[in-house]
């Protein structure tokens, strides 16, 4: 899985996102197991099991990726690096470092994997599991998801992704 942006650019996009989610207009939607998201600078498509969420972004300054709050909030220290194993669809485990940040109020891990083109790629859904140390982060199927992705997928798409 290949990087889409520097580190620091990360840090900062997540930080512009969190800043301006209180303000900006968002028109939301609950699609089956999923909440998508649409607002002038951010799409989103966020589902939960177990406690643990992940969210798909896509933003109008460039940064797209995968976020995942743990259930296990106390697992987290904002500014650590985490090793991970991520699968999707079954796959083997890839090895993936990630730096714990807050976003809305939450310590969440963000895989720099491009949401959007997953979601497009996948348009049924996928199976994902994320692990640190072998304890499984979150873990779903995401099966029966077409219509949420086909809606973030649509809101993605005004910007490029």
């Amino acid at each position: 899985m290949r990087k889409l942006l520097p580190r620091w650019s990360w840090m900062v996009a997540v930080g512009a996102l969190a800043s301006a989610m209180p303000v900006v207009p968002v028109q939301a939607e609950t699609i089956g197991d999923w909440q998508v998201e649409s607002a002038d600078t951010l799409c989103s498509a966020g589902t939960s099991q177990n406690g643990a969420s992940m969210i798909l972004i896509t933003s109008k300054s460039g940064a797209s990726g995968i976020m995942i709050k743990p259930a296990d909030q106390g697992a987290l220290e904002i500014g650590a690096a985490y090793k991970l194993q991520v699968s999707l669809n079954g796959s083997s485990d890839h090895e993936m470092t990630s730096n714990a940040t807050k976003f809305g109020g939450v310590k969440v891990l963000i895989l720099e994997i491009p949401g959007a083109k997953i979601a497009a790629g996948e348009a049924d859904g996928f199976a994902m599991r994320v692990k640190m140390k072998d304890a499984v982060l979150f873990d779903k199927d995401m099966h029966g998801a077409h219509d949420a992705f086909a809606a973030f997928v649509a809101c993605s798409k005004k910007f490029g992704a």
